[in-house]
């Protein structure tokens, strides 16, 4: 049902846009191409609707679904013929076949999507906020626990400008809000996926967007190539790591180019059939991408200069052309505007003005001088359209030099970035240190490619722009030209892989498939020959691609963490507060999920936070009725006059692909991330756990390492070991000491003498099995208690044929409970 549902979004709206269509533009559709324009302008009207929803405060799930039912409904009452039109299938030839059984499969290798509940790096930001939009129905979260703890305890725990790595904090009506970076459709897609399927389904939604991302490019590159060129890029592009591993991942890239390729197959679509309606969509759909990702807003300007050629050359026959498209991107750009003003402001100032050449602006300046920018030059352009229209027919009729230019320019600009500028370009680093490995970026993408793949690639670039250019795919290439000079030249991105590759995922990676898929295309279609060549070649790079990626076909990352992340939270009660440090890695992991997911009470305690006044807070806390728990200890807290009491470790165990940054992923490496949880009392509560991982209230002096059986932590005594008691202040007349303590040893007892504050006070005899002892001691007046120390005859495993265990023990403690 919830897939049914699913479907009703990502199919309705598009099914009654198919139905507008004229009976020529249907006709020229195939099977593949209709479900790709049926879904794809189903996302971008969802997309855009749930946006303005959202902006307006009334997004609601049911409500959408109602409509679209109800909609669909009366569309298909009305026009009968559509359900036999969609499901009429073309003539099955052997090539198609062989396409679809392999989509089948390639469906399971994307199917396998990551479990990034991690806060921390962009992916987790876009699941979690996700999930609160599923919830709340609103990217903001109202935090009034941190407003009233920052107005009373001012300085204490961040809260200003960001929550959480990537999560910003805003002012607003006295209140402080909770505001993810980045701009949220996938997180919206994400947040409906989570409602319509829960949370054990719901990163599914990102492997279906990887699928439909092939039918788009599928659908662009059989428009502008052929058929031929179309199945290889597909089947290829399928096969690589970077799609795959895109296609699992929380990422907003499948979906950023999912949204690309539909745009430039709507823009061209429309350009061959004069379709006002699928131009209208073409420019809201490329107006969506900006909403996707800000990058994307490197598409407007070769999208303009390609409306402002056509609008120069053929203004007569392809000026409602251009007016569509320019509505459906001035539609789209309101929303977008809208947006960014409430809920993206200081990202994309951060983006678009501080890490750019441009001075400091404000965002409303920024726009400002942008449509000023746009509004004379679209003054120029009308006022000298006669000039430019004959300029641009003399460039066409000489169209043959540029031509060769261009390709010389390319040649060059190919040859400097993949062979001299890694050897003779000088490192760039980042703030931190880190080199950027900018110098190397082609070669990079020539990891997932490879350097045949990238040689083909260039060679079918430049048959291209000599034999297919045509004045409608002039977006193409000019989007070509534009994104391979910024991208190639700086990407601008973390260089770890694969990490890296997100930049070349929406369009670079795909585009240069196509070229190399048009390369091999054109020897299958020029003899024999060279068709078995051609076959011999696709087989290689899709070998190639299966080598690179075969340590993670069948791998999830970090699977599993969900499960721990239960656990975890399972242990806090809705009131308890849950405190991290800010230079401690775990307050962007766990901080994150804790917050959104569960709704925890979580605060990060400032580096240079006064620990005294840290004291004050939790006093207060533990008075109010808070328990305060903390995820990190560290030497001032210790001395501090707090006590802290070990409570529970969670282990997350999972599998991840290694980080590197000299040569592509090739294995996966488990890895571990320990969470120790400490209670923070104003008060000793009376139990030291000798088994916890921290010696936090005490010292052990002649102790063993902590060790785990039968889920009982303990550690084995020397022949004299010491618990330093000095830092608990406790003062004493009369004690009663309770004690956890076992023996696994050869003899079945073992005699053991305990001192306190270096007096002998008592010899028990200890059993193999974990045991409860009690002693009473009474002193002639009040002292304060040190020490408790453990005498013993010691022995060695090894001794008595129990293994090579060479350590002298003497008894095991768990854990010793003070009453006073």
């Amino acid at each position: 049902m919830q897939f049914f549902l699913l479907f009703i979004l990502i199919g309705g709206p598009g099914l009654y846009f198919y139905s507008q269509l004229d009976s020529k533009t249907r006709d020229s559709l195939n099977f593949i191409e209709r479900w790709a324009f049926i879904t794809g302008t189903s996302i971008v009207s969802t997309s855009l609707l749930a946006v303005l929803a959202i902006y307006c405060g009334c997004f609601s799930l049911k409500f959408f679904l109602i409509a679209y039912v109800i909609a669909l409904c009366l569309l298909l009452i009305k026009k009968s013929w559509l359900i036999k039109n969609l499901i009429r299938l073309p003539p099955i030839s052997v090539q198609t076949l062989l396409l679809f059984c392999f989509l089948c499969a390639v469906l399971f290798l994307f199917a396998q999507p990551t479990q990034y509940f991690f806060g921390g790096r962009d992916p987790g930001i876009y699941l979690n906020t996700g999930i609160h939009i599923s919830r709340q129905n609103e990217i903001k979260k109202e935090d009034l626990f941190l407003t009233d703890i920052s107005r009373d305890y001012p300085g204490l725990f961040k809260a200003e400008y960001h929550r959480f790595a990537g999560i910003y904090l805003e002012k607003q009506d006295g209140a402080l809000y909770a505001l993810p970076q980045f701009f949220h459709v996938y997180s919206i897609w994400l947040g409906i996926a989570h409602k319509l399927a829960g949370l054990n389904w719901f990163l599914y939604v990102t492997p279906l967007f990887g699928m439909l991302s092939l039918l788009m490019i599928y659908s662009f590159t059989k428009l502008v190539f052929d058929h031929y060129v179309a199945m290889i890029s597909v089947l290829l592009l399928s096969l690589n790591i970077s799609q795959i591993w895109y296609a699992r991942g929380p990422y907003t890239e499948i979906l950023s180019q999912l949204v690309i390729w539909l745009s430039l197959y709507l823009i061209i679509l429309s350009y061959r059939y004069k379709s006002d309606l699928i131009a209208f969509l073409g420019g809201l759909s490329l107006g969506l991408s900006l909403l996707i990702r800000l990058d994307n807003i490197l598409l407007v300007p070769p999208f303009l200069i390609f409306l402002a050629i056509i609008y120069i050359l053929y203004i007569h026959e392809y000026l409602s052309f251009v007016l569509y498209n320019l509505a459906g991107l001035t539609i789209a750009g309101i929303i977008f505007l809208m947006y960014i003003f409430r809920y993206g402001r200081e990202y994309t100032i951060s983006h678009l003005i501080r890490s750019t050449p441009l001075p400091d602006m404000t965002l409303e300046l920024f726009f400002a001088i942008l449509a000023g920018a746009v509004i004379i030059v679209m003054i120029f352009i009308l006022l000298s359209r006669s000039y430019l229209c004959a300029a641009l027919k003399r460039l066409i009729r000489d169209r043959g030099i540029i031509v060769n230019v261009l390709s010389v320019l390319w040649l060059l600009f190919f040859v400097y970035l993949y062979f001299i500028r890694p050897e003779v370009d000088d490192p760039l680093r980042f703030s931190s240190g880190l080199r950027s490995y900018y110098e190397e970026a082609l070669v990079r993408v020539g990891w997932y490619i490879s350097g045949p793949g990238i040689i083909l690639s260039c060679l079918g670039f430049l048959h291209f722009i000599h034999k297919k250019i045509k004045v409608e795919n002039l977006i193409f290439v000019l989007l070509i030209f534009i994104n391979y000079t910024i991208y190639l030249y700086a990407p601008k991105i973390q260089p770890d892989h694969f990490w890296a590759v997100r930049r070349f995922v929406p369009f670079i990676i795909p585009a240069f498939i196509i070229f190399l898929s048009s390369i091999l295309a054109l020897l299958y279609q020029d003899s024999v020959k060279l068709r078995f060549l051609s076959r011999v070649l696709i087989l290689g790079f899709g070998a190639y691609f299966l080598f690179v990626g075969w340590p993670f076909l069948y791998h999830t990352e970090f699977e599993g963490i969900k499960d721990k992340l239960e656990v975890l939270q399972s242990y806090f009660e809705s009131d308890d507060i849950i405190i991290m440090n800010e230079k401690n890695y775990l307050a962007r992991r766990l901080g994150t999920p804790l917050y959104y997911l569960y709704d925890k009470k979580v605060l990060i305690l400032r580096n240079d936070a006064a620990r005294k006044k840290f004291a004050q807070f939790v006093r207060q806390k533990y008075k109010e009725g808070h328990t305060v728990y903390l995820l990190f200890t560290d030497a001032d807290l210790r001395a501090s006059s707090l006590f802290f009491s070990y409570f529970k470790r969670v282990v997350f165990t999972y599998k991840k692909s290694v980080d590197t940054f000299v040569r592509l992923p090739h294995q996966v490496r488990t890895k571990r991330l320990v969470v120790n949880i400490f209670r923070c009392d104003p008060y000793f509560q009376g139990l030291v756990d000798i088994g916890s991982p921290e010696e936090i209230n005490f010292s052990l002096s002649g102790f063993y390492g902590r060790e785990s059986e039968k889920n009982v932590t303990y550690r084995w005594t020397g022949a004299k070991s010491e618990i330093g008691l000095a830092r608990l202040r406790i003062p004493v007349r009369k004690l009663t000491l309770t004690m956890r303590l076992a023996h696994h040893g050869h003899e079945v007892d073992k005699s053991v003498t305990i001192f306190i504050n270096e007096k002998k006070v008592s010899t028990l005899t200890i059993t193999q099995d974990f045991e409860y002892y009690r002693i009473e001691y009474t002193t002639p007046k009040r002292i304060i208690l040190s020490s408790i120390a453990f005498e013993t005859d010691g022995w060695k495993p090894k001794d008595l044929d129990l293994g090579q265990d060479e350590r002298e023990l003497g008894v095991q403690i768990d854990w010793i409970k003070f009453q006073f």
